[in-house]
C-alpha cells in the first residue's frame, strides 16, 4: 500500500502549455518514490516517477531544490495543496512520539502504521499509552468534510 508523505502543487500564471506541476513523495514498504506530473487545462501532459534514496534528509533537500527551481521558472506554490509528513529522520519504534504519530491522523490506521514502519497492533498499543483511545481518522475526515 502506497502512503503519500508530501504533495506540492505549483501553478503557472502565464505558461500556455503546462498550467500546473505536482510533486508527490510516497512510500511503499521501505521504498520512497517521487512522482512529478505536469497538467494542462484538461489533462496530464507528462508524468515522471523515480525511486528515491530512503533518507528523509536527502529527500527534504531534493524537495527544497525542486521548489527553488520551479519558482525560478515562474511557477507559484499553491499554498492550499502543500503538505508534508516526512519524518525528521527514520524513527525507531521506541522513538515515536505523539507529534510523530499525529502527522498521520489524516490516514486510516493501516496506512499510518505502514508509513511509520510499525505494525497496526503496535501503533494502537502506542496510541493507548499516549492517551489516544481511538484512531482519529474518521473524526479528522469528518471535520475536513464540513470545513
Amino acid at each position: 500500500m502506497a502512503c503519500f508523505l508530501a504533495r506540492f502543487q505549483f501553478i503557472s500564471p502565464d505558461s500556455p502549455a503546462t498550467k500546473a506541476v505536482t510533486l508527490q513523495i510516497k512510500r511503499s514498504g521501505q521504498d520512497m518514490y517521487a512522482c512529478i506530473t505536469g497538467h494542462s487545462y484538461s489533462a496530464p501532459v507528462f508524468t515522471v516517477e523515480c525511486k528515491l534514496k530512503p533518507d528523509a534528509e536527502w529527500v527534504r533537500d531534493c524537495m527544497a531544490s525542486f521548489k527553488e527551481q520551479m519558482e525560478a521558472e515562474g511557477f507559484l506554490l499553491n499554498e492550499g495543496t502543500s503538505e508534508s509528513t516526512l519524518p525528521a529522520q527514520p524513527a525507531k519504534k521506541a522513538d515515536l512520539t505523539l507529534h510523530d504519530i499525529s502527522a498521520f491522523f489524516h490516514l486510516p490506521v493501516k496506512a499510518a502504521a505502514s508509513c511509520l514502519g510499525v505494525s497496526q497492533t503496535y501503533l494502537k498499543i502506542l496510541c493507548r499509552r499516549l492517551g489516544i483511545d481511538r484512531w482519529p481518522y474518521r473524526k479528522v475526515a469528518s471535520v475536513k468534510k464540513h470545513m
